[in-house]
Order: structure tokens, then C-alpha cells, then sequence
């Protein structure tokens, strides 16, 4: 019997969100780095400016990481009304969930198969380093590479205004990001090329899948 992977996708949106909501139960954060991330976009919130300093912090310290995150925190807060404790849970996940649904489409796209594609989302869903950085709250640096997949499939499919908005984001939310990009683009150059050039036996070898969905773990691990 055939299977219908296509339609097995939403089952492993729920499944991969549902395992992320743990700490939603507990009554404090595990990561220092999120309730820090949490008050910098309630500051925002609440005084419609963003901080320079940040007193919490041990020894207190200015801020160092752009506001482009927190920013967004505070206004997915302000627009619906939640706390942005919630925001922030639910914007994180929305973001993780987008990757998913990339890395399939981008698969798809590559492969020439839904089972492939199914796989690939599976293992991007439930791989440890992407799972220990997607876990309800999530970071700039996190948050960027989670939305990799998502340049490569614009990259892929030549979507040229929506990849130039998202290549200009990524940097915003976290600089080293822009590294990762900039290989991105090189890779895609030099693949373009062996596929014009039929340089065999690399052809077929495309490096858009394999700095999509393993480069940004390998480095994102090591950060």
C-alpha cells in the first residue's frame, strides 16, 4: 500500500511542536539566555525603546546582541495582545515549524520524492542539536538557523525578492549567520556550474541540500 507522506506531514508538525512545549510546564526557565531574551523584549514593550544596558545581567553588562529579535518579540506581543512570554514561545515555534515545512519542499524539490522529502523533515525535526535549540524558547542564533532551510528553498526555487529580504534578516537577528549564508550562495554558484558544465562524477551532487540541512547543525553545535 502506498503511503501518503504528503499527508503524514502535519502529523510530524504536531508531533515535533508537541515534544518542544516541555518547558512551558516548568516553573522557571532552563537557559539563562531566554529569560534574559525575555526581559530585553518586555522592556521593549514596556517603554517602547530598547535598552542599552542591562542591569539583570551579572556585573550588568550593554547590550551586545541586535535588537532585531527583540524587536520582534515585542511587536508579535503588542499586535496580539499576549504576554511575551507567549509571544516568544509562540513565534519560536511558528519559526522551527516554518523550517520544517522548507527542508520538506526543498527535498522534495531535490530528490523527486515524497518519501525522501519526509525523511529528511523527519530527521531535521528530531535531530538532537536542532532539538536542543528549539525547545519552546529559542535564541537570535537558533532562530536564524532555523530559517536556513527556508533561504535555501527561496534560493532553490529563484524566488529573488523574498531571498534578498530574508538574506538582509538573517544578519539582523544574529552576524555570524551572514557566514553561513554567504557559503550558501558560494556552494549554489559552484553547483550551477558543475550542472552546466556536466563535470562529472559531481553533477549530481547538490550542495544546496547538504549545506541546508547539515552545515548549519554542525556549525550551530560548535557555537
Amino acid at each position: 500500500m502506498a503511503v501518503n507522506y504528503r499527508a503524514l506531514l502535519p502529523l510530524l508538525l504536531v508531533a515535533a511542536l508537541a515534544v518542544r512545549l516541555q518547558p512551558l510546564a516548568l516553573p522557571s526557565f532552563t537557559d539563562p539566555d531566554h529569560y534574559y531574551h525575555l526581559r530585553i523584549s518586555e522592556a521593549v514593550v514596556a517603554q517602547g525603546t530598547y535598552p542599552s544596558f542591562d542591569a539583570l545581567s551579572y556585573q550588568g553588562r550593554p547590550q551586545t546582541y541586535y535588537p532585531l529579535f527583540h524587536f520582534l518579540l515585542a511587536e508579535a506581543a503588542l499586535l496580539t495582545g499576549w504576554d511575551a512570554y507567549w509571544a516568544y514561545a509562540v513565534f519560536s515555534l511558528l519559526v522551527f515549524a516554518a523550517g520544517i515545512l522548507a527542508v520538506f519542499s526543498l527535498s522534495r524539490a531535490l530528490a523527486k520524492s515524497e518519501a525522501v522529502a519526509f525523511y529528511c523533515a523527519l530527521s531535521y525535526a528530531f535531530l538532537p542539536a536542532t532539538f536542543i535549540r528549539s525547545l519552546a524558547f529559542t535564541r537570535p542564533d537558533s532562530m536564524a538557523l532555523f530559517l536556513l532551510p527556508v533561504l535555501a528553498l527561496f534560493l532553490h526555487r529563484r524566488h529573488l525578492p523574498a531571498l534578498a529580504v530574508l538574506a538582509l534578516f538573517l544578519p539582523l537577528l544574529h552576524v555570524f549567520t551572514s557566514l553561513i549564508a554567504g557559503f550558501l550562495a558560494v556552494l549554489w554558484a559552484g553547483n550551477n556550474f558543475i550542472r552546466k558544465n556536466a563535470l562529472n562524477p559531481l553533477q549530481d551532487l547538490d550542495w544546496k541540500l547538504l549545506l541546508s540541512y547539515g552545515l548549519p547543525w554542525l556549525l550551530g553545535a560548535s557555537y
